[in-house]
Parts: C-alpha cells; structure tokens; sequence
C-alpha cells in the first residue's frame, strides 16, 4: 500500500478503527488500521481538521500476529505503540518487537523499539 490515493481494494482483508488522544491536545485522532492478505498493515492517524480527517502520519509493519495499537504516556511525552512487529525469523529462531512512534508536524516518527516475543 504506497502513500497517496488507495484505489485497489482487492487485496485489502480487514479494517477497523479505535479513537485516542495520539499528540497530547486533549483531542482523539482516529486510528486506522488497514490489513491486506499477504500479513502486511498500515497504520494511519487521522486528526481532525474543521469538519474533516486529515492523514497525520501512518506506520507499515509486517506481522505474523495480528498487530495492536495503543497510545502510551508519562510526563515526558505520548507515543503510539504498536505490537507484533516481526523483526526476524528462520530456522528455530523468531523475533517480534513492540515500537512506539511519536506523532510530530512531519507524521508518526519511530521513537523506539524494543524485544516484544523472541525464540
């Protein structure tokens, strides 16, 4: 799924949205959650501009598990975790991380990511 208009829909397998306060304004954004077939997904944060949803950033991860978001904060900051992000994989061996990105003036940033599952 490239940036820019999504036109093909054939391959596209599930969608859902939650709302949540991803930057700290005291304002939801909606987050969207794109799954194709071939265990790819696409994040995109939608923020609220007058009457209309403006893409403000989006996230691609591949996953073997179906991938979870959540906004995560202290007083530091706010970030959009995501989980499920399949980092490595081969014989006997495997690796999922967690990564949280920080939604700034130039879209969601990856802020860190660190060991979620490994074997």
């Amino acid at each position: 799924m490239p940036p820019g208009v999504f036109n093909d829909s054939y391959a596209l397998w599930k969608a859902s949205s939650t709302f949540e306060d991803v930057d700290g304004d005291a304002t939801d954004e909606k987050i969207l959650r794109l799954r194709d077939s071939d265990d790819f997904c696409r994040f995109i944060v939608l923020k609220r501009i007058g009457l209309e949803w403006r893409a403000a950033g989006h996230a691609d991860v591949l996953f073997s598990h179906e991938p979870e978001a959540r906004v995560v904060s202290n007083d530091r900051g706010r970030w959009l975790a995501i989980n499920h992000i399949e980092t490595g994989w081969g014989t006997a061996t495997f690796q999922e991380n967690e990564t949280w990105y920080a939604l700034t003036d130039a879209g969601l940033t990856e802020s860190f990511s660190f060991p979620m599952e490994a074997h």
